[in-house]
Parts: C-alpha cells; structure tokens; sequence
C-alpha cells in the first residue's frame, strides 16, 4: 500500500476513534468522583465514577459551534483525499484535503467542552490530551516521506487538440470523438490505468497524464 493511501486511510479511520480525551476529579466536601469525557467528532462520552456508589455514562452533543466546524472540515478533507488519491488520482487534492483536516483538528482540539465546568463551589483539577492532533502530523510525516509522482496533467483545452489517425480511413480525428467524422467507424477506446480517462486504443501513452497505455487485447472498450 503507498503511503498516500495509508495516510488518507488513516484520516478516514479518524472518524471513528476520540480526538480528545478529558480526565479529572471532583471534591465536594468529602465527596471525590472521578470524570471522563471522550470526545469524539459529533458527539461525546461523559463517564462519571463515584467509587462504590457506581459510575454514570451519557452521550451528549456539543453546544459550541467551533467543535462542529472543526469536524466538518475534517470531513471535508477526508473526502479530498479520497478523492484524489481514488478517483482521480491527484496530488494536490490529498494535500488540500491534509490542510483542511490540519485547520478542522485545531479548531476542534482547541474548543472547550463546557461540561468540564461544574457550575457550583468544589475543587476540581482534570488534564486532556488533544489525541486529534497527532492525526494530521503523522499525515503530512506520511504525505513527505511518499514519493511524488511527476505526472503532467493536460487542461481541458489542451486536450481537445490532440489527435490521432483513425485506422480505418487513415484521417486525423480528435481523441474527445467517438466516432470518426470522415468514415464513421466507432472509435475502440480503453480506460488508463493511472487516470482512468477513456483514451484510444491507438495510443502509445495517456494524453491525459503521460502514463505508458497497457492494452487488453481481449476486452477493448468500444463507445
């Protein structure tokens, strides 16, 4: 699996698992109960312990709009990246989603949960640790260490003036045909492999990316 993958895998398991985790205690007089909130991207899980009394756990939704901003974000970039890195294949659409995942984690890890504070008197002292944060370091320490593909890709455009000949009557037709205007022949046509954009089988490499074409003699595509 390259890198690229992995650290899109890993930004899309990241849903599933608390990006920051709350610990502490409270002291009433001489009434000491531990709490923990984990929280996770919609939701948290606030877990109370009273010791021999039992322990009580709830689910609740945020109240505070930067927590539900950050998690969009997050979204957002997990969606780039799987869109770049599954559909078509492109680098800048991994590092956008990175970036956007990177803004959504601090704007998440740096919101308070308002839970943590009792609103009467004790004494109350608790420590987080933002385990959101380490998501997007080992993405982008995954996004260097992977190779870059030098791949060139062609605008719209520029594709539309590239051409081949057609091998029935030997004229030249533009690669965004279907058939061939001159003789009407239905031009036979492949995926690439590298971009997955439908080329003619007539063609050495990708117009589209550059990428060495692989023809499957036996299952051509005809449009």
């Amino acid at each position: 699996m390259k890198l690229r993958t992995a650290a899109c895998l890993l930004l899309l398991m990241s849903l599933f698992f608390p990006w920051k985790i709350i610990w502490g205690t409270n002291i009433t007089g001489t009434s000491t109960s531990w709490f923990y909130i984990f929280e996770f991207p919609f939701m948290a899980e606030y877990i109370t312990s009273f010791g021999s009394l039992g322990t009580y756990t709830s689910w609740e939704t945020y109240n505070y709009v930067p927590k539900y901003l950050g998690t969009l974000l997050v979204l957002l970039g997990v969606i780039l990246c799987l869109w770049g890195t599954f559909k078509w294949r492109r680098d800048y659409f991994v590092e956008w989603g990175g970036a956007s995942s990177l803004v959504g984690m601090v704007l998440f890890a740096g919101s308070g949960y308002e839970e943590v504070y009792i609103p009467y008197m004790l004494y109350q002292t608790y420590q987080s640790l933002p385990l959101g944060m380490f998501i997007p370091v080992a993405f982008w320490l995954m996004i260097l260490m992977s190779p870059r593909e030098t791949v060139r890709y062609l605008s719209r455009e520029q594709s539309k003036r590239l051409s081949f000949f057609c091998g029935e009557c030997g004229k030249e037709v533009s690669v965004e045909f279907e058939f061939c205007p001159f003789c009407g022949k239905a031009i036979q046509k492949i995926n690439c492999k590298n971009c997955g954009r439908k080329i003619p089988t007539q063609c050495t490499f990708c117009p589209y990316c550059g990428d060495t074409v692989q023809l499957d003699f036996e299952k051509p595509l005809i449009l």
